[in-house]
């Protein structure tokens, strides 16, 4: 018993914090391969909260839907993860008689949280298909 109440302090409660977002910015591909602000960049402002350990994303105008999480972050790696429904897609067409090739049309959308800057604040950027968001994250 001694031991567990020993190892439950030395557990950092912001390791099972969840990511309280703010989107800040929005971009768009343009053809020529540049980045530029769309004309209505609707995303900005939105707020969103991203559970560290699930995944799950919540918000009503959060720019994306829960995440499949490859890395929870630290001190020294970013907490990453990828569109759960994006992967699942992927992962069933696996065992479709088509193959793969039935996922053509879906890209690929990931959220990366810099858990290691230092401060409150730890910067996001997010991906889908040809759009990037960015903005600040905070644990709470």
């Amino acid at each position: 018993m001694k031991l567990l109440l020993i190892a439950l302090m030395l557990i950092s409660p912001v390791s099972f914090a969840d990511f309280n977002c703010e989107v800040k910015d929005m971009k768009m591909l343009n053809k020529d391969g540049s980045l530029t602000t769309p004309p209505n960049p609707f995303h900005v402002g939105s707020l969103f909260v991203v559970n560290r350990i699930s995944g799950e994303v919540s918000g009503k105008s959060a720019p994306m839907g829960d995440m499949t999480v490859l890395s929870l972050g630290d001190d020294a790696n970013a907490w990453k993860g990828i569109s759960t429904r994006i992967l699942n897609t992927v992962l069933d067409s696996a065992n479709s008689p088509l193959g793969i090739i039935s996922s053509i049309g879906h890209g690929l959308d990931a959220l990366w949280i810099s858990t290691y800057s230092e401060g409150q604040n730890k910067p996001f950027v997010y991906y889908e298909s040809t759009i990037v968001v960015s903005g600040i994250c905070k644990i709470f």
